[in-house]
């Protein structure tokens, strides 16, 4: 499998990956730690954003995102396994959040 190929069922698994609802409530609940409390749907809000900003972000922010998300990518013969950073997610959220109260 082309090194294209795989980067973009990874890039195509991450997006589906943070907008599901069970990864926007794991998420929420990680942001909600702190003193600054969100809703479910502030967070679903957030984590959406990042479609659209994906082909606008410099290949360098593109890779750092994947690296803080991807923990490993497994080659499998009936396939590709993503394993994610659970931390990442939540290092994500701490980002999201600084965007919004820059904002």
């Amino acid at each position: 499998m082309a090194a294209g190929t795989i980067e973009n069922v990874v890039l195509n698994q991450i997006r589906e990956i943070i907008q599901a609802p069970e990864m926007v409530a794991k998420t929420w609940r990680a942001a909600n730690r702190g003193e600054k409390k969100f809703t479910e749907r502030e967070i679903s809000e957030a984590l959406k954003i990042l479609e659209p900003v994906w082909g606008e972000l410099f290949p360098g922010e593109q890779s750092r995102l994947v690296q803080l998300l991807v923990a490993r990518v497994e080659i499998k013969t009936n396939g590709i396994e993503i394993l994610l950073r659970g931390e990442g997610l939540d290092s994500l959220v701490w980002e999201l959040r600084d965007t919004e109260e820059v904002a």
